[in-house]
């Protein structure tokens, strides 16, 4: 019998192994030949693929936002507001504690995404995403239910504090009864007097 890999199998490998090679030297300092080293694939095959690291960061990516989201969907008990803000800094502890590595990679490719061309489809995702969240804060302040800020400074009071505290703690460490400080403080910081 053959032992032939499936071309999804060798896929993932290639993603895993550019995942690891990512947390482990950076984004930047990663070469495809460490991609190639790590995941056992030829060079044709990863270029069969991906065009390129930008193409796994990407991919990655959006692994990574939808493992979040499903995190937040599960934690977030309501569409109200309050349930709302406070069921994203739930989602983003819990998706930090179980997916340390997903978070990490989330958080340099945040700012790596700005400055390198290959990860420019990276950065219009992230924009993308924050043009919807931004558009939903806007909702929110129309109605009255949060305070009139700018997104992106409500955007830091709300989830920044948790973020910090995730990386902090060396990712997976934080400790789950702390969530609840996080998720309330987040809410009182741009819930309406």
């Amino acid at each position: 019998m053959l032992n032939i890999k499936r071309p999804a199998s060798r896929k993932i490998a290639i993603k895993f192994a550019a995942l690891d090679c990512f947390l482990e030297n950076g984004f930047s300092a990663t070469t495809m030949a460490d991609i190639r080293k790590r995941s056992g694939a030829t060079t044709g095959s990863i270029y069969h693929f991906y065009a390129g690291k930008g193409a796994l960061a990407r991919e990655l990516l959006e692994e990574s936002l939808a493992s979040w989201g499903d995190a937040i969907v599960r934690l977030t008990p309501s569409d109200a507001p309050r349930d709302r803000v406070r069921g994203q800094v739930f989602g983003l502890l819990h998706w930090a504690r179980f997916e340390p590595g997903q978070f990490r990679f989330i958080a340099e490719l945040r700012v790596l995404a700005r400055v390198r061309p290959e990860l420019a489809d990276s950065a219009e995702r992230l924009a993308e995403g924050e043009r919807a969240a931004a558009a939903l804060y806007a909702f929110w302040v129309r109605n009255g239910h949060v305070r009139p800020l700018p997104h992106a400074v409500a955007r830091a009071l709300m989830l920044g504090p948790a973020q910090d505290y995730a990386a902090g703690a060396g990712f997976a460490a934080t400790d789950p009864s702390d969530d609840a400080h996080f998720a309330d403080a987040a809410w009182a910081a741009v819930a309406t007097p």
